[in-house]
This record gives structure tokens, C-alpha cells and sequence, in this order.
């Protein structure tokens, strides 16, 4: 995939089992007594979270220069303040060689009109050692004073929750408040808390809900994320629905092999009145 994009489509790493080992060992070796309790237990409901009112942002890969683009998602914030919005920068595969001053200006706009802002970090499925990744992520703290970051081409395989965590646990030593990861894809179990929210699809049209929901349902709705491009009108149901299950969304009809450099969906209007609407 062109590196300039904040999301990566898929991965060459599926998943991963969804239980933990030790969740599996506990079901194998307490089954018998859960059988013989049951028969004098009321039937419980799935474990899975209640619909919740925690209003569900969007998610912006803002990867134009600073320029219109910017200005306007500041504009939709405004007119629709109770959605949340976070935005994702990207000055050039991640911060740059050097502290580009149009940047600064334009994320310090975002932040003082109370957008928080994330910096685009690539780890190439893991591939990237931690010092690096971690100099990668002081730049953008020290040069342009982000909020977090977003850990691109995630490993999703079990065996690098470790690896992650040590990225989250960095960010949140020097001041960042939002670690999020992305592989554009399903992640194991294990890999709820490990960073503050994982990107769980990216992919053209939206996913079902069936999808969003699932064993994604038994956790907060902030631990997941989804983004979809080349949607070319917005069902505006499918996001009543969504935001169920979703801490953050992002919906655009631009389209392969460039959907986030064009400027803002054409629906935003829409999209975020949608959003608004269901807040509380």
C-alpha cells in the first residue's frame, strides 16, 4: 500500500486467534462445574456491553498540506460540537526531517479549537525497532506538540501485543494521551488495552454490522475504530448502527489509490449531523 496513506488495507498477518491461552486453559478446566451450576442458575444474558450514549467522533487522515482542508474540518467542529474530532497528520511518512512551521501553525488551529491531534507513525508489521519508532514519536511531540499518535501497519499477530505496549507506554511517559493502532483488520483478543483503540477495518464500503458488533460488543465501544473509503453516498442507518459499537468512524467517498489527500467527504455535512443526533 502507498505509504502516504494513514491506513493500512488489510495485513499479511489475519488476526490471530480471538481468546487468550489462558482464557481457553480457564474454560477447559472449570466446564464440568459451570454444566452442573447451571442447572440452578437463572439463564444470563451474552456478556456483551449495552448499548452505551458515549458519543461515537470521527477520525480524520488528514493528510493534505495545511491548507482548506484543515480550515473547513475546524468549520464542521464548530457547527457540530458534540461530536468528537480527532485528526490524523502526516507531514511527510511521519514527522519530517525537520520542523515544518505551516504544520505547527495548522495543528496548533486544530488543537485551540479543540481537535486533538495524532501523528502518522509507521511499524512496518513490527519490523521497525522500538528506539527508532520511539525517536519517530519524540519528533512529533517536541516539533508539533500532538496529542498521540497512530501506529500504522500493526502486526495483528498475538505473539507482538509486547511490542505495541511498549510504543503505549512510551507515548504515555512523555505527555501523549491517545495511542492508536492499525492494522485495518481483525486483532486477537490480546490486543484489547494493549494500545487505546485498534483499527479494525479499512477497507472500500462499510463492514456489517454483524462484523462491528461480535465478540468486539464484550469491550467498550472506544476500543474500536473503523474507516471506509470509496462509499459513494452515506447510509445514514448503517451509522445509527454502527455508533453502537464504534468509538471513532471515518466514512469517504474518495477512492483508491489516493482517499484521504483529496479534501473531506462530500457527505460531511451529513455524516456529522448524523452523529450529532444521536449524542445522549
Amino acid at each position: 500500500m502507498d505509504n502516504l496513506l494513514l491506513f493500512r488495507i488489510g495485513s499479511s498477518h489475519d488476526g490471530g486467534e480471538r481468546y487468550p491461552q489462558a482464557a481457553r486453559a480457564l474454560y477447559s478446566s472449570l466446564l464440568a462445574s459451570v454444566i452442573l451450576m447451571s442447572a440452578f442458575l437463572p439463564i444470563l444474558a451474552p456478556a456483551h456491553a449495552a448499548p452505551t450514549t458515549t458519543p461515537t467522533g470521527i477520525m480524520v487522515p488528514l493528510f493534505s498540506y495545511h491548507g482548506p482542508s484543515w480550515s473547513q474540518l475546524i468549520k464542521w467542529h464548530q457547527l457540530y460540537p458534540n461530536v468528537p474530532v480527532v485528526a490524523v497528520v502526516d507531514p511527510i511518512l511521519g514527522p519530517g526531517q525537520f520542523r515544518d512551521p505551516n504544520f505547527e501553525v495548522g495543528i496548533q488551529s486544530m488543537q485551540n479549537a479543540g481537535i486533538p491531534v495524532l501523528g502518522y507513525v509507521t511499524t512496518h508489521y513490527a519490523h521497525v525497532s522500538l528506539a527508532s519508532v520511539e525517536a519517530t514519536i519524540s519528533n512529533y511531540r517536541y516539533w508539533y506538540h500532538v496529542n498521540g499518535t497512530v501506529l500504522d501497519q500493526m502486526n495483528n499477530s498475538e505473539s507482538q501485543a509486547g511490542y505495541y505496549a511498549s510504543i503505549t507506554n512510551f507515548d504515555k511517559s512523555i505527555g501523549m494521551t491517545m495511542t492508536i493502532g492499525n492494522p485495518g483488520t481483525e486483532v486477537p483478543q490480546n490486543f484489547v488495552g494493549v494500545v487505546d483503540a485498534n483499527v479494525i477495518y479499512e477497507s472500500p464500503g462499510v463492514p456489517s454490522l454483524s462484523y462491528i458488533a461480535g465478540w468486539h460488543a464484550a469491550y467498550p465501544k472506544s476500543s474500536w475504530i473503523i474507516t471506509a473509503y470509496a462509499v459513494g453516498s452515506l447510509d445514514t442507518a448503517w451509522v445509527r448502527g454502527a455508533s453502537q459499537y464504534l468509538g471513532y468512524l471515518y466514512i469517504t467517498d474518495g477512492v483508491w489509490p489516493d482517499p484521504y489527500t483529496a479534501g473531506l467527504p462530500s457527505y460531511m455535512n451529513t455524516l456529522m449531523s448524523t452523529l450529532q443526533s444521536l449524542d445522549g
